[in-house]
């Protein structure tokens, strides 16, 4: 509205008028946005008629702490204005949940949103839900452009997704769960962002299909077959709310995936993703599952080197991160108790064969936490490195062993020192640079698997050792172990209440 048509706000009492109200509508609109809620701004028409009604009229339009039903009662009228709001942000705190008569009311309007059995409502915190459900479908009839929509509670509900023909960006985080088991006939046409958090989707493939300019899809799946097409898709980050048996994704133009995994053993896994180049894979190992007979595999990472908490350290260390993708290979491996009964049953998982499922097999740092007390690793590492898939990229090995101070000694002829002859062999690790041990005790097979990285890594030129918080080996024979290879630069950290000494070559004791 140009000033000359504005309304000229009448002589206030004391003789002065009005300025503020005489401002025109573009910048009464700023200082209404400023407040942040809708709910504050339509408050302002208690000043003068010149601010009523002004707040339908902001460009973006926030709820917070207000009750649903007068968040729908407001939804109602704007949708009949020609004013289209760009951004709809809507959050429901616990504790707005409306009053008797308007949840009893949702006993009768239900099957307009809820797949589940009309006239079933069940307990408070279902009834909460049902009535979140049909916000978000007054939300749709408004049609933003993007929606924010979160709201707080532990039911959990079956509803149909509604469309939102005009929103380019759809961002949901439902604090309880809600399934959506039913469809929009129509397409999300401008759709580009699409996050679900909370939501679980019946048929994601077939929502998917319904969105066809969908770059960015954040969302947790609950069937166990998970398949997704896209050839518009650029960032895919998806977490497991089962187990999944098969994972089927088609997406030429995928530059970023994410993936949470509760996997099966049997776990069937094609991913045709050419153009990925940050891949953050998180497989958690529901059954028990043996690698090398013996180690238990807990869970796999691949994550960017962006991602792990020494990036920073291997930042300064390697200019040559900033020119390629860097990742970390994590595995964390346990050694399980024979007293359990499922040792009857696990099965044996190849390392080879997981890697080869992922999409990105390019890393060159590999971590391995191991919870191990009293148990030898040297050979585990051996064996590892004997994977074609781990020797041929690997240039940093991190080794964690997280102290325990229930520590036992390694039983005899344990298999955790299978193959007897590990201490004596050598291996090619001509790509292997640095070596980290945190969790160092001292022990002979340590300091036997040192002195196997050293004759078998020609461009080894740093090992470093972070030593157990009750250390009681010997300094000297560490010292001693390093002063025979003096190309490689040796750092030991003791760790003794907050406190950190370094030992160097310059520090001989």
């Amino acid at each position: 509205m140009e000033e000359a048509d504005a309304e000229v706000p009448p002589p206030r009492p004391g003789g002065g008028a009005d300025r503020l109200s005489a401002l025109p509508d573009d910048m009464l609109l700023l200082v209404l946005a400023r407040l942040r809620c809708a709910r504050s701004a339509a408050r302002t028409g208690v000043l003068s008629r010149r601010w009523r009604g002004l707040w339908a009229h902001l460009p973006d339009l926030t709820f917070r702490g207000v009750a649903p039903a007068q968040i729908e009662a407001a939804l109602a009228g704007l949708a009949a204005s020609p004013w289209v709001s760009n951004a709809l942000d809507i959050e429901i705190s616990p504790g707005h949940c409306g009053d008797d008569a308007r949840l009893s009311s949702l006993q009768h309007a239900a099957a307009t949103f809820s797949t589940e059995e009309p006239g079933y409502c069940g307990d408070d915190a279902r009834l909460s839900s049902l009535l979140h459900a049909a916000l978000l479908h007054a939300a749709a009839r408004f049609s933003p452009q993007e929606l924010l929509f979160s709201c707080q509670n532990d039911g959990y509900i079956q509803a149909a997704l509604p469309c939102f023909p005009r929103a380019t960006s759809i961002q949901i985080d439902w604090g309880g769960l809600i399934c959506f088991t039913q469809l929009p006939a129509a397409e999300f046409q401008a759709l580009e962002i699409l996050s679900l958090k909370g939501c679980s989707i019946a048929d994601l493939a077939a929502l998917v299909t319904l969105c066809p300019r969908l770059r960015v899809l954040r969302v947790t799946a609950s069937m166990p077959h998970f398949m997704v097409h896209s050839a518009s898709l650029e960032t895919l980050d998806v977490s497991s709310a089962v187990e999944w048996s098969s994972i089927d994704i088609v997406t030429p133009m995928l530059k970023h995936l994410k993936m949470q995994i509760d996997a099966d053993m049997d776990l069937s896994i094609s991913i045709l993703a050419p153009m990925v180049e940050k891949l953050e894979w998180n497989c958690f190992f529901t059954q028990l599952t043996l690698v090398f007979g013996f180690w238990s595999l807990e869970n796999m990472d691949f994550m960017p080197i962006d991602n792990h908490e020494d990036r920073d350290y291997w930042r300064k260390e390697d200019t040559c991160s900033q020119l390629r993708p860097v990742h970390v290979l994590h595995l964390d491996l346990s050694v399980p108790d024979p007293l359990y009964d499922e040792l009857d049953f696990a099965k044996e998982v190849q390392v080879a064969q997981e890697m080869a499922k992922l999409p990105v097999a390019d890393f060159s740092v590999l971590k391995l936490t191991l919870e191990m007390p009293g148990h030898v690793f040297g050979a585990l590492v051996l064996r590892l490195f004997g994977l074609h898939q781990i020797c041929a990229v690997t240039e940093r090995l991190i080794v964690v062993i997280p102290f325990s101070h229930e520590r036992q000694a390694c039983p005899e002829n344990c298999p955790c020192d299978e193959p007897k002859n590990w201490r004596c062999q050598s291996i090619s690790l001509t790509r292997l640079e640095e070596v980290q041990i945190h969790g160092f005790t001292g022990e002979d097979h340590e300091y036997d698997f040192l002195k196997l990285i050293f004759r078998s890594s020609p461009m080894l030129n740093r090992v470093t050792l972070k030593l157990v918080p009750e250390f009681g080996g010997s300094i000297k024979e560490i010292y001693d172990t390093f002063s025979s290879n003096p190309s490689v630069k040796g750092c030991v950290y003791a760790s003794n209440g907050g406190l950190v000494q370094q030992l160097s070559d310059e520090h001989a004791p």
